[in-house]
């Protein structure tokens, strides 16, 4: 089959996009909101609830802290295994992140230490759904419920994703898929829907976006203005077609992948593909040789930007002890289906 790749998606929508670009670029640049609320639209009839497009992740989770009441010097429990972004925008508004280990057998953050780390000054918990597996979100609910204190769920790698045949947005409350070139859904480069169904809180994310709110603290975020950039969003109108052979696509890549390093000994997840509908975008696997493979392969620069060799890893965590984490990190590829890789 034909790889719904990047390059190949990218070439599949080009004619569409510049015949509709080219007709109305004028009334594109005198009204961009209207175009953009177009696309949101679309987006809103896939996912069924309120829908916004912002310009980047770290931007998405400093208004929703900032949402939620979040302040200077509260406590925001992430898991040791993210992308770093999720810990700058905590510490961007003063925020302490609190690093949860994970588990061993979905690498997302282990419900078991999230209460640990839980306080008086917790506020927030934001799980990461990553690579093929979802979080536990039952039993987090349940830890959130318990101790009154809200839930943030980075949905970077979840967009269109199916957990035992039920779609995972529309179980809990508050969202945001990444549109970042890596992903999916992905932009020109950069973006990010916002998702939620409360609707209070949806309005007071769309009353952040433009430098014109006189809230005081929007404004000493520096994400203002944070709307989307009216041509990356007009991608997303000619991609969300495809979204399903883009899936499909993937795990078929993903197959691929296992054939090709059968000889290795690299091991490879096991996907539960008779439940599930993942998106596979990205994944990882485990392997004694991964200073061997980081450093013959192109993924070479992904390693730079763990959160444990990130600063705010090592600020705020330097009494922490993460074994799974440490375990993880030590033999773990994260690979991703960037056209160019091979």
């Amino acid at each position: 089959m034909e790889f719904f790749t990047t390059k190949y998606i990218n070439e599949l929508i080009k004619e569409e996009y510049f015949s509709f670009t080219h007709k109305y670029y004028t009334d594109i640049l005198w009204n961009p909101n209207k175009y953009i609320s177009i696309v949101e639209n679309k987006i809103w009839e896939y996912l069924w609830w309120y829908v916004k497009l912002l310009n980047s992740w770290t931007t998405a989770l400093q208004f929703w802290l900032l949402a939620l009441w979040v302040q200077a010097w509260d406590e925001v429990i992430l898991p040791a295994n993210t992308y770093s972004a999720t810990a700058i925008a905590i510490t961007n508004i003063w925020a302490i992140p609190v690093f949860a280990d994970i588990n061993l057998d979905s690498y997302t953050i282990d419900y078991r230490d999230i209460e640990n780390k839980i306080t008086n000054k917790t506020k927030v918990i934001i799980p990461v759904h990553l690579y093929w597996y979802n979080c536990e979100m039952e039993n987090i609910q349940s830890i959130a419920t318990k101790y009154w204190i809200k839930i943030l769920e980075d949905a970077s790698h979840a967009f269109w994703w199916e957990y035992n045949w039920i779609k995972l947005w529309t179980i809990w409350d508050i969202w945001a898929f990444s549109c970042h070139l890596s992903k999916n859904f992905w932009t020109f480069w950069n973006g990010w829907i916002f998702f939620t169904k409360d609707k209070i809180l949806f309005e007071k994310i769309d009353n952040y976006i433009f430098p014109d709110n006189q809230n005081i603290e929007v404004l000493n975020s520096l994400r203002t203005p944070a709307n989307i950039w009216v041509m990356e969003s007009l991608v997303l109108l000619f991609k969300l077609k495809y979204i399903d052979k883009i899936i499909d696509s993937n795990l078929e890549l993903y197959k691929s992948y296992i054939e090709k390093y059968k000889d290795s000994n690299m091991i490879f997840p096991k996907l539960d593909l008779e439940k599930n509908r993942l998106h596979i975008r990205n994944f990882t696997v485990l392997s004694e040789d991964r200073e061997h493979y980081i450093s013959n392969w192109l993924w070479r620069k992904y390693y730079e930007i763990n959160l444990q060799e990130h600063i705010a890893f090592n600020k705020y965590n330097n009494k922490n002890f993460l074994k799974n984490t440490d375990i993880f990190f030590k033999t773990n590829l994260s690979l991703n289906f960037y056209f160019w890789i091979n």
